[in-house]
């Protein structure tokens, strides 16, 4: 994404939106530093399955119902 990476967008998301679940996908390998960065986003780890992109969003749908702003990490 030009300008910007993935876990600049989400910290611009929640700034605009508060209490928006995030999701991101990614390929890079430090996940500990994409975690640090994007806090309580869900994480999906590049390759993954539409099964667990699936899961992931329900977690994050659930967990935005229950007020803690859908947190949730899938490895």
């Amino acid at each position: 994404m030009p300008g910007m990476t993935g876990a600049e967008l989400v910290q611009r998301t929640r700034a605009m939106f508060p209490g928006l679940p995030t999701i991101i996908a990614t390929g890079y390998a430090d996940m500990k530093a994409i975690e640090q960065v994007i806090g309580d986003g869900v994480v999906l780890r590049k390759p993954f399955q539409l099964a667990e992109l699936a899961i992931s969003v329900g977690q994050a749908l659930d967990r935005q119902r229950q007020g803690d702003g859908g947190a949730a990490k899938v490895h």
